[in-house]
C-alpha cells in the first residue's frame, strides 16, 4: 500500500530511517528497509535519500571513527601538527573543505560526519593559537529546519560552563552564510569502553558516573534536556592523570522552558522519534510526545549505569529493532527490564569471564548489586516518571550514600504503592466503598483534626516558653560570671562566689572567662579547707572547660589533673566517677605520653571498674614503651620519667598485678629525680603491694616512710596557691593524692588481707 499523504509519508520515513541506522551491518539495514517499505516506491526512495546522507548519525563525534587524535597528539606543539594529523590516518575522505581558512581557523582534518554537519580538527591562529573542533553545516543541508537545530545546539553548548561538558569557544558564519561554531577538542573514548579497557572496579565506575550526573544536572539547571545520553556521547579523557568524563553532542537537546529557543524558527516542530532507542525513555519513545522533562535524561542515565554495571543495556538494540517501530515503542513503554543482579545471573559462562576481566569477580559483583544498587538503578528506570528520581542531583546523591554505606532513598515499592495499583484496577468498586466510608469518617476526622491542632498549638506554646526561659537563665548566668570575674580581679573572692553560687551546671557554657573564674574559686575554697564548695566549683570548672574534641595533648589534660583527688576528698564519688568516664571517653585515644600519664593519675585515685582499666590499657602501653626506650638526658627528663613509672605501678596495683607493682616502684626508688611527692607516693604504693603479698612488716615500714614525707610536704604544698610552677616538693594535688592513698593503705593493713 502506497502512502499518498506527504506528511504521513515524511513521518513514516523518519520512523524507518531512525530504526535502520541502529542496525550494525549495511546488508541488515537494506533488507529491513525493503521489507518495511514494500511496494511503496516514494517511501523507499525517501528513506534511501536519508540513509545516503549519513553513514552513522549516532553522534557528530562518532566513537567508531578510527581517527581519534590521542591526548599526546593534542599536547604536542602546534608546529608539529601536520605530523600529528598524518599519524591519525584517513578514515574520512577529504570533501574539499580541508585546508580552507575560515576566519581565524584553518581546517586541518575531518574527524566526524553527521546527517547535517561535519566536524574538523582546526588550527586557531588568533587571538590565541590552539587546536580546536570546528563544526559546520554541510553544503546543501542549510535548510531552515537544519539551521534552526544547528543554532539550537550552538546556543545550548554556549550556555554550559562545566568542566565535564565540552566548551564552546566561538561561533559565526562563512561568506556563503553557512553557520559554524568552534568548541573544545575532546579527545577521549566512550565511558563504557574506558571502564572495560582499564578494568575499573565497581567503586571507580560509580565515582566516574557521579561526575556525569553533575554535568547533566548543570545542563538541566540551564534549562536544557540532552535527550541522547549514551556511551558515545560521554567520552572520558585524562586531566592531570585522572579520568574525566565529558558530555558532548547536544544536537537534539530540548529546552525545558518555552521560549528558550523560540527565536530559532523551525526548531519547535514535533519530531516523532528522536534519540537512540536503547537509551530512550518511555515518554521519549511515545509518538508525538512534546511534554518531555528532565526525568527523561534520568532514565537515560539509569540505562547508562545499567550498562556500566552489567555490560549490556536493559533492552538490546537487536531485540528493539527486530520487532519494528511499534513493537519497539511497546517494549520501551510497557515491558519491565530485568534487575541488574538478575541480568548478571543470566549471563553465559563466556560473558561472565569477560565481565570478570573488566570489572572483577561476577559473584562478588552480583552480591553487591543485590539490594541498594538494584533499587537505585530500577528507580531511575521506572516507566512512570513520577516514581523516578526528581532530579539528577538526587540520583547522584543516592549513589554517594551507597558508596558511603548510608541508607539510600530508593526503596522497594511500598504497600501504599501496591494498594494504589489495586485501586486503579478496581476503580468502580473502590469509589463506591470510599463514598460510604467517607460519609462515616468525615465528622470524626474533622473533630480529630481540630483537637490535634489545638494540642499542637498548646505544645508549641509550652516549648516556646521553655526555650525563652532557658535562654533567659543562660543570659543571666553569663552576666553573673562576667561580674564575678571583675570581682575576682580585685581579690573579692566572697563577692565573686555569691554571684555564681546559684549557677547550675546546665546553664554554664564553655568559655575561658568562666573556666578561670571557677578554677580560682575552687583553689580558694580548697586552701581554705572547704572541700565541699571546692568540689562544686571544680565541677563547674569542668563544665566551662569543654576542650576541643580533637585536642588530645597534655595541654588539654593539664588543667584537669587537680579535679579527681579534690572530688574524692569532698566525698562526691558520683561526680568523681562521672569525671573519670568523661575523661576516658575524650582522651583514651591520645598518643602523648605526658597526657597518658596525667589521665592515668586522674582515673586511678580511687578503685575503678574493669571497664575503666581496659580503657586505660592502651595508655599504659604508651608509658611502658617510653619507660623501656627513653633515656633521661636532664633532671627534668628524669622527673617526667619517674612520674610515668609511678603511673604504671599504680595501674598494675589496680589490676591486681602486685609483683609488677613492686618491680616498677623499686625501679623508681633508684631514679635521680628528687620530687618529694612522687617519692612519697612510690613508698605508699609499694607498701600496699607488699601488704597484698602478705609482707606486713615490710609494708608498714614503707608506709611509715611515705607518711613521714607527706606530713612534712603537705603543709608546704597547700601553702602555695599557684597550681603550676617550679615546686620541687610537689604540687598540692599530688600531696592530696598521697593522703588518700595513705587512708586506703591504713584500711588495707588494719583489716584482714
Amino acid at each position: 500500500m502506497t502512502i499518498s499523504d506527504p506528511d504521513q509519508r515524511r513521518t513514516r520515513a523518519d520512523e524507518i530511517f531512525f530504526a535502520a541506522i541502529e542496525m550494525e551491518s549495511a546488508a541488515e539495514r537494506t533488507a529491513y528497509v525493503e521489507r518495511v517499505c514494500g511496494q511503496d516506491v516514494p517511501l523507499l526512495k525517501r528513506v534511501e535519500r536519508l540513509l545516503s546522507a549519513v553513514d552513522d548519525s549516532e553522534s557528530f563525534f562518532s566513537d567508531d571513527a578510527p581517527t581519534q587524535v590521542t591526548t599526546a597528539d593534542v599536547a604536542a606543539t602546534l608546529d608539529g601538527i601536520e605530523g600529528i594529523l598524518n599519524r591519525a590516518g584517513s578514515a574520512f575522505d577529504d570533501d574539499g573543505e580541508v585546508g580552507k581558512q575560515i576566519g581565524a581557523y584553518r581546517l586541518l582534518r575531518k574527524i566526524g560526519e553527521g546527517g547535517a554537519g561535519n566536524v574538523y580538527v582546526a588550527e586557531q591562529s588568533a587571538p590565541v593559537r590552539r587546536i580546536v573542533a570546528f563544526k559546520i553545516i554541510k553544503r546543501g543541508m542549510d535548510t531552515q529546519s537544519v539551521i534552526a537545530r544547528f543554532e539550537a545546539e550552538r546556543q545550548t553548548l554556549a550556555m554550559m560552563e562545566h568542566s565535564n561538558i565540552a566548551h564552546v569557544y566561538d561561533a559565526g558564519e562563512t561568506e556563503t552564510g553557512r553557520p559554524y561554531f568552534v568548541m573544545e577538542l575532546v579527545q577521549g573514548i566512550p565511558i563504557t569502553n574506558y571502564c572495560n579497557t582499564n578494568g575499573l572496579d565497581l567503586r571507580h565506575r560509580l565515582t566516574l558516573f557521579i561526575q556525569v550526573c553533575h554535568a547533566i544536572q548543570h545542563a538541566h539547571q540551564k534549562g536544557v534536556i540532552h535527550r541522547d545520553i549514551k556511551p558515545s556521547n560521554v567520552l572520558v579523557d585524562l586531566q592531570e592523570g585522572s579520568p574525566r568524563p565529558r558530555v558532548i553532542d547536544f544536537g537534539i537537546a530540548k529546552a525545558v522552558h518555552k521560549g528558550l529557543f523560540e527565536d530559532m524558527k523551525g526548531h519547535t516542530a514535533v519530531e516523532p522519534f528522536i534519540g537512540t532507542p536503547s537509551y530512550m525513555s518511555p515518554e521519549q519513545a511515545r509518538m508525538g510526545s512534546v511534554d518531555l522533562d528532565t526525568r527523561s535524561d534520568i532514565y537515560s542515565l539509569g540505562t547508562l549505569l545499567y550498562e556500566l554495571l552489567t555490560g549490556r543495556t536493559p533492552f538490546s538494540r537487536k531485540e528493539l529493532v527486530d520487532g519494528g517501530i511499534d513493537e519497539m515503542r511497546r517494549k520501551l513503554m510497557e515491558q519491565e527490564p530485568l534487575r541488574p543482579s538478575t541480568c548478571l545471573k543470566q549471563l553465559s559462562s563466556s560473558e561472565q569471564d569477560a565481565m570478570a576481566r573488566q570489572i572483577g569477580d561476577t559473584l562478588l559483583l552480583e552480591r553487591a548489586l543485590c539490594g541498594d544498587l538494584d533499587w537505585i538503578v530500577m528507580k531511575a528506570l521506572e516507566k512512570d516518571r513520577e516514581r523516578r528520581y526528581e532530579t539528577v542531583e538526587a540520583f547522584a546523591f543516592d549513589i554517594g550514600r551507597y558508596l558511603n554505606h548510608e541508607p539510600v532513598m530508593a526503596r522497594p515499592p511500598s504497600r501504599r504503592y501496591r494498594f494504589g495499583k489495586m485501586v486503579r484496577r478496581n476503580r468502580g468498586l473502590v469509589v463506591s466503598v470510599c463514598a460510604v466510608l467517607a460519609a462515616l469518617l468525615a465528622g470524626l476526622a474533622t473533630s480529630s483534626w481540630l483537637l490535634l491542632r489545638a494540642k499542637v498549638a498548646e505544645q508549641l506554646a509550652v516549648e516556646s516558653q521553655q526555650s525563652e526561659a532557658r535562654l533567659r537563665v543562660e543570659a543571666e548566668a553569663r552576666e553573673k560570671i562576667a561580674r564575678a570575674a571583675v570581682c575576682l580581679s580585685r581579690n573579692q573572692y566572697v563577692e565573686a562566689e555569691q554571684l555564681v553560687v546559684d549557677c547550675e551546671l546546665p546553664v554554664i557554657k564553655p568559655s575561658l572567662e568562666a573556666r578561670d573564674l571557677f578554677l580560682s574559686l575552687a583553689h580558694w575554697r580548697i586552701f581554705d579547707g572547704n572541700w565541699s564548695l571546692g568540689s562544686e566549683h571544680l565541677q563547674k570548672f569542668v563544665r566551662a572547660n569543654r576542650v576541643d574534641p580533637t585536642d588530645l595533648t597534655s595541654e588539654a589534660t593539664r588543667g584537669l589533673i587537680c579535679v579527681a583527688p579534690s572530688l574524692v576528698v569532698a566525698g562526691d564519688l558520683e561526680a568523681y566517677h562521672a569525671f573519670v568516664d568523661e575523661t576516658l571517653t575524650h582522651f583514651a585515644a591520645t598518643k602523648s605520653p605526658i597526657a597518658a600519664e596525667q589521665v592515668m593519675k586522674m582515673c586511678l585515685v580511687y578503685p575503678c571498674e574493669d571497664s575503666a582499666l581496659m580503657a586505660l590499657k592502651p595508655l599504659a602501653g604508651i608509658l611502658e614503651r617510653s619507660a623501656k626506650s627513653d633515656v633521661p638526658r636532664s633532671e627534668y627528663d628524669a622527673t617526667v620519667m619517674a612520674w610515668r613509672i609511678w603511673a604504671l605501678s599504680m595501674y598494675e596495683y589496680r589490676r591486681g598485678n602486685y609483683d609488677a607493682t613492686a618491680q616498677w616502684s623499686m625501679r623508681n626508688m633508684m631514679s635521680p629525680d628528687h620530687s618529694a611527692a612522687r617519692i612519697a607516693l612510690d613508698h605508699i604504693v609499694l607498701a600496699m603491694a607488699m601488704g597484698r603479698k602478705g609482707r606486713i612488716e615490710d609494708a608498714r615500714r614503707e608506709l611509715a616512710a611515705g607518711r613521714s614525707m607527706v606530713a612534712s610536704g603537705l603543709p608546704l604544698g597547700l601553702s602555695r596557691i599557684e597550681e603550676y610552677g617550679d615546686n620541687p616538693t610537689g604540687f598540692w594535688y599530688d600531696w592530696i593524692l598521697a593522703t588518700l592513698l595513705i587512708e586506703e593503705a591504713d584500711l588495707l593493713l588494719a583489716g584482714p588481707l
